[in-house]
């Protein structure tokens, strides 16, 4: 562990249970992410699908605020996909 032993790592969470207002539901027998984002409207195939359905115009986009991490007394950005 490259924090050592002694490390104390301390999360925040305003909700009930970690991960806010995501989390995974059982649908049909299946696990399904539900919440605030349950997908990525960055990925083509999802754009895509919602062109075909008639539905590109409803997505929402709740923020530009982009996900962050806090760590030794800093927020960075998180590091984005290869």
């Amino acid at each position: 562990m490259l924090l050592g032993p002694a490390a104390e790592i301390v999360v925040l969470e305003q909700r009930d249970r970690i991960g806010g207002v995501l989390h995974t539901v059982d649908l049909a027998g299946q696990p399904f992410d539900v919440g605030a984002e349950a997908f990525l409207a960055r990925r083509p195939e999802v754009p895509a699908l919602l062109a075909e359905l008639g539905l590109a115009s409803e997505i929402v986009h709740p923020t530009a605020a982009r996900p962050t991490i806090r760590a030794g007394g800093r927020t960075v950005d998180m590091p984005r996909g290869r």
